[in-house]
């Protein structure tokens, strides 16, 4: 059984040391205002509540200092291509997130 989720995306560029942009995303179900999140405990990916809105957050440093877990940089599969991944903003181990 799959239901469908629609999700209201957040997004900001980020520019590394070298000067080369990164999408950070942070994805919000348009049904209940959560957040999908990594769970570091147990390695997996959760739906997450926050403290408040995430339209509420102005910047990425703020998001960053509360809640690095739910940011994931938006990657292309390949130069120039409309297909993507979402990878962990998180540092300690590379995660992926996958949809069926």
């Amino acid at each position: 059984l799959y239901t469908t989720a629609y999700f209201k995306t957040h997004t900001v560029m980020e520019f590394d040391e070298t000067g080369a942009p990164h999408q950070v995303v942070m994805l919000e179900n348009k049904h209940d205002g959560k957040v999908v999140a990594i769970n570091k405990d147990a390695d997996n990916v959760i739906a997450k509540e926050l403290s408040r809105p995430p339209s509420s957050y102005n910047t990425l440093e703020e998001v960053k200092g509360e809640h690095p877990e739910v940011l994931f940089y938006k990657v292309p599969r390949e130069v120039g291509s409309v297909y993507f991944y979402f990878k962990s903003y998180l540092k300690d181990k590379q995660r992926i997130l996958g949809f069926d």
